[in-house]
């Protein structure tokens, strides 16, 4: 159904930041100083902290330092590990742990995090809005809906169109379709831009045959769509989003066509259109062809990417400290959905360039630090 499953798992989703080894299972973290120095923005070493010395609000504030693109995400983990070593209850490091668990898919650790600082706070819109969306995540409507309507009533404005596009989108799937677009309207006057809010109110009118509604909603998710796609062409995310937006409207516009048929004595539409309803659906019929085209396009220039990869890499093997090539062969594994190989490259651009902004840029909006985590977060809470 327009793909909507896959969008909302995606769109919450996991970032691409590539996953550390994994620690042995029930290894709590451990309180201990950095046996390196992180690197400051511009390259040069700066002092490990020593982590006994920082109190429990600015060993928060450092954490959250570090989780940010371009931190060190191992001395973020041991950071909050200090922290629940001192107060195992602290809602924000028990919030922090679970979002790196999270970023390594170690989702069942991700939620004993979670269901300990509830255990502090059951009401904190914070606990209930990150279980709600792994519950979206999974498809357990029921039980994300419990633990997002909590947070709907405690959560500051500035979280509630997130909360209520979660909503919309469980309510949806659980059946309740005048809930779920009750849901989606207010998400979208809360964010007009929310391509997954309009997913949802796209979902109900095509449901209730609504096809004037339906059309209406994707050109709005498809100017959502190109704006995002035309503020970076190549990236695949973008393209992949353009291309989802042209086959929902391709879809609606079928059904559209269906709708202006004859129906024969099953029941079924005909090739015929109704009387009067030829020009019509003449039209839906142009607009259709025209979607193809323009996803051809579109999936040319994904097939045009990829293939320039193993070209890349190729030339890479032949002379690996080019940095010039690097890069080029970095923001094609970037823009074709390679995350993982592309922060290795970009890492290896700063190994032989420390000062190369490129780089950092990529790294940063990959997500990834300089320097790869050596360990990943514990998979049973800090007693």
């Amino acid at each position: 159904m327009f793909g909507c499953v896959v969008s909302i798992i995606a769109l919450v989703v996991m970032q691409n930041t590539p996953a550390p080894p994994a620690p042995p299972a029930n290894v709590a973290p451990q309180e201990q100083t950095p046996t390196s120095a992180p690197t400051s923005e511009a390259g040069p070493a700066i002092a490990a902290p020593d982590l006994s010395m920082l109190s429990v609000p600015d060993l928060l504030a450092a954490a959250e330092r570090q989780k940010q693109p371009g931190g060190d995400l191992d001395l973020c983990q041991r950071m909050y590990g200090t922290i629940l070593q001192r107060e195992p209850r602290n809602v924000a490091a028990l919030l922090g742990m679970s979002e790196l668990a999270e970023r390594v898919r170690q989702i069942d650790a991700s939620r004993r995090y979670l269901l300990e600082a509830q255990k502090t706070d059951k009401n904190d819109p914070r606990v209930n809005i990150a279980l709600g969306r792994m519950y979206v995540r999974s498809q357990n409507w029921r039980q994300a809906i419990a633990y997002l309507e909590t947070a709907e009533r405690f959560a500051p404005r500035e979280q509630q169109a997130e909360i209520k596009m979660y909503l919309a989108f469980a309510n949806y799937f659980l059946g309740r379709k005048a809930k779920a677009s009750a849901y989606a309207v207010q998400a979208i006057d809360l964010d007009p831009e929310s391509y997954e809010a309009r997913q949802v109110m796209l979902m109900t009118k095509s449901a209730a045959k609504d096809y004037d509604g339906a059309r209406q909603e994707c050109d709005v998710i498809m100017n959502i769509a190109r704006k995002r796609l035309n503020e970076n062409p190549s990236d695949r995310a973008n393209i992949d989003r353009m291309v989802q937006a042209i086959r929902m409207k391709r879809e609606v516009l079928g059904k559209y066509h269906i709708s202006l048929m004859e129906l024969n004595a099953d029941g079924q539409a005909t090739d015929r259109p109704l009387p009067g309803r030829g020009p019509q659906a003449s039209a839906a019929l142009a607009e259709i062809v025209d979607l193809h085209v323009l996803e051809g396009e579109l999936v040319y220039t994904l097939n045009l990417l990829e293939n320039a990869v193993p070209l890349a890499t190729k030339a890479v093997e032949f002379d690996p400290d080019n940095v010039k090539l690097l890069l080029t062969l970095g923001k094609l594994l970037a823009n074709t959905s390679q995350a993982g190989p592309a922060v290795d490259v970009f890492r290896r651009v700063l190994e032989i360039d420390p000062a190369n902004a490129e780089a950092v840029r990529y790294l940063d909006t990959l997500g990834a630090g300089r320097a790869a985590p050596t360990s990943a977060p514990a998979a049973t809470p800090t007693p």
